[in-house]
This record gives C-alpha cells, structure tokens and sequence, in this order.
C-alpha cells in the first residue's frame, strides 16, 4: 500500500513549483506580447534591456556606452554585449520577448537545481514560502527587462557541479555569471573556504575563454578598450557617490544608512538636489569600510574554529555586501537567497535555524519597502522600518551561537552529569589471564 503523503507534499511539490514558475512567465509574456498598448504609457517598462540594446548597438564606442556622466550608463562586462548584438537584429517587441522568454526558463531551471540539492533534506514549503516573499521583486526584474535570473542561474550552476564533483565546469559557469554580472564573484570564497581549488581553475579558464571569444569576434584592440572602459567606470563609482541610487529606498547598503538622516529632508525619486556636500563622506566611507572588514575577519574566523558553522558563515559573508558603500543593493538582488540558502545545507542540526536566518533576512530587505508604502517618502519611516528589521535579523544571528557542533557531546560541559550518564565499562582481566589468539599462535 502506497504512504500518504502531506498536502504540501502532494499538491505543492517541487513540480507544482517549477509549473507554477513557468506558467507566471507565459501568461506575463502572453500580456506583454497581446496587450502591449498597455505598457506603452509606462516610462519604465522594459527600462533596463532598451539600456542593454542601447549598449549593444554602440559596442564599437566604448566611451560612450561606459561614459559616466550618462543619466544611466551600461555598466556590465562587455561578454554580456556579445548576446544582446544578437538581440539587436530583432525588433524591440521580439527582441523582449526572447529575453523575457530566456529569463522565465533561466528562473525556473535554477528553481528546479536549488530544488535538486536540498532534494530530502528541505521540505518544498519552504521553497514557495521564499517564492511568495520575494514574487515581488521577480515581478519588478521582469517588468525592467533585467539580468537577475540568468546570473543567479550561473551561480545555482556552479554550486550544483561542484557538488557532482565537475570542479573544472563549476568554475565556468561561475565565470560566465561574472560576466553578466559581478556578484557570482562573492561566492568564490565559498569554493575557496572548502579548498575546492579546481573551481579556481575553472574560473580562470572560463574568463580567458570568454575574453578569447570576444577578441576573435571583435577584434583584440576594441576588446581591450571595452575592459579597459569598463574597469575605469568601475574604479569611479566605488570612488564617487551616486546620489540617486544611494539614497534610493531599495537600497540597503550601510552607506546609505549612514547619510540619509544626514541629509535631513524628505525624497522623491526624480528629486536631484541633495544638501550632501556638508555632510561627512570620507569619514562615512572610512567607517563603513571598517565594519565591512571586521565582519569579513570574524567570517573567516568562524569558518576556520568552528567548521559547523560554516554555512552561517557564508550568510555573513553574503550579508557583507550590505556594508560595502560602492554598492546598491536593490532588494530584487536578492530574488531568490532563501532557496540559495537552503541548497548550501547539509546539516540537519542548522537546517530550521538557518531557514529563519533567511526568512528574517528577508524581512529586513522587506521592511523599507513596506513602511515606505505606508508612510509616503520620508526617511524616518523606511529607516524605522529597516531598524526594526536589522534587529531582528540580529537576535536572530545570535542563536547560532546556541548550536553545538554535531560531532560534540552534549555533555562535555558538565563533566558530572556525563560521568554519571556514561555507563562503566567491562573489567577486563589482567594480561596474564588473556590467552593469545589461536591465529597468531600458529603464525608464530
């Protein structure tokens, strides 16, 4: 007789998820391709992949495309030019819908490897809990025409092959992730802290095949000026403020934290005139940097003394990210950082610790947003709503501390109760008494 399975077992299984996926991103490319008049009023509708085209069609102008002083200038790794060229020869109606076509199936298949590695550890559950939190922002990266789906696939990729042993591909796709975007970089590290070296490898490999492809398609001369653009743009935003997307409410980095209450007026979106020049940037950086590289230190300390941990430690690292003041972090970043955190499990000890770890994550990257529909555009209210969230995320930090390694007595602190608990072993006679084995004997 076949066993019963839970409702969410049987309903809302990993395929009912991945269906679900899929069948969202159809009807939404049904919408845009039969009801597109609709959007045409919408200034930001596929906003984010016009900038790509825009891009593509003025590869060959590298200053241009990289220029700083642009309103929003491309500021991905030129690899990414190479796909969108081949977009370009579309119209814009059928250039979107490959991409968004390609962004729904990207999703869904980095859904169904997350699904994959926590395969009898993690119930499904919890998977469409972190789909429901984070709908939203999936919404958003779709209605942008944005790159989060395909860079979180390179990542989910990686993690997945380097967990079937393919260490040399596992470093690809995470190079091919780098160059559409360069957060897969952070979870370098990950593979660094297990010493999975032919990652390293793979990663190199991947990036001199990449930048090989470019030069044999393009030519080594505007292959090189398109990195060399690209780093300089780079280099300058992690040197200069961008005052918009820095004081934007989506963004969570500490940077912002710091100078918004500084800034002492409310915001709108279109609002450019910012009273920041009194204000203390250089001490602000100074001091973010610091957290910033005082959490990396107790990250790596951690990972090191108490291997058991290792995972927290990889979620304080991913938290680092918060901290770093050149970076905005848009709450879409992290469109699916539960299922990620729940592929990396493989203790059963953290497993419900570290699903809250993520859920009050969540909440924390929730809270701003929500307070800011509730409260309008003033800062003290999306800032009460972030405080609120931080503390939580940190009592929440703190419990890990409460858990014992797996391989530890839960005895070993109180020596007493453990002498009494241990049962006395066996009296063994003395060595006289023992006879020697018949084997050896006739051996000798």
């Amino acid at each position: 007789m076949k066993p019963s399975n839970p409702l969410h077992n049987s309903y809302l299984g990993p395929k009912t998820l991945i269906g679900t996926i899929l069948g969202i991103g159809l009807y939404r490319l049904y919408h845009f391709l039969f009801l597109q008049p609709q959007h045409l009023t919408d200034p930001y509708f596929l906003y984010d992949l016009k900038n790509y085209l825009w891009a593509a069609q003025n590869l060959t102008q590298p200053e241009t495309i990289y220029h700083p002083q642009r309103l929003h200038p491309y500021k991905y790794p030129p690899f990414f030019l190479l796909p969108l060229s081949l977009l370009t020869q579309f119209p814009l109606p059928w250039a979107a819908a490959i991409f968004w076509a390609t962004s729904v199936l990207a999703f869904a298949l980095s859904i169904a490897l997350a699904l994959q590695l926590a395969k009898n550890q993690t119930p499904t559950i919890y998977f469409w809990l972190a789909f429901l939190l984070l709908y939203d922002y999936w919404r958003v990266s779709l209605r942008l025409g944005q790159v989060q789906s395909f860079w979180f696939l390179a990542i989910m990729g990686a993690v997945y092959l380097e967990k079937q042993k393919h260490y040399t591909l596992a470093g690809i796709s995470l190079a091919l992730g780098a160059q559409i975007k360069i957060i897969p970089l952070l979870f370098l590290g990950y593979f660094l802290s297990r010493k999975s070296w032919k990652v390293l490898l793979g990663f190199l490999l991947g990036i001199a095949l990449s930048t090989l492809t470019l030069g044999i398609c393009w030519g080594w001369p505007l292959t090189l000026q398109l990195h060399i653009s690209f780093t300089k743009l780079i280099l300058l935003q992690s040197t200069q403020l961008n005052t918009l997307e820095t004081l934007h409410y989506k963004n969570h980095s500490l940077l912002k934290v710091l100078i918004a209450p500084l800034a002492n007026q409310p915001y709108t979106y279109n609002q450019w005139q910012w009273n920041i020049a009194s204000l203390p940037l250089n001490f602000l950086k100074i001091y973010a940097y610091s957290l910033a590289l005082l959490l990396l230190g107790y990250t790596t300390w951690l990972s090191h003394h108490h291997p058991h941990l290792r995972l927290f430690s990889i979620a304080q690292f991913t938290l680092l990210c918060l901290l770093l003041p050149p970076i905005v972090w848009h709450d879409y970043y992290y469109l699916l950082i539960l299922p990620l955190a729940v592929a990396f499990q493989k203790n059963k000890t953290l497993n419900f610790k570290s699903i809250s770890f993520w859920i009050f994550a969540l909440l924390f990257l929730a809270m701003p947003r929500l307070f800011h529909h509730f409260g309008g555009e003033r800062f003290y209210w999306f800032l009460g709503g972030e405080t609120l969230g931080l503390l939580a995320l940190w009592w929440n930090l703190t419990q890990f501390y409460k858990i014992p390694s797996p391989n530890s007595n839960p005895d070993e602190k109180n020596p007493t109760k453990a002498q009494k608990s241990s049962p006395t072993p066996p009296s063994t006679p003395p060595d006289s008494q023992i006879d020697p084995p018949a084997s050896s004997a006739s051996t000798a």
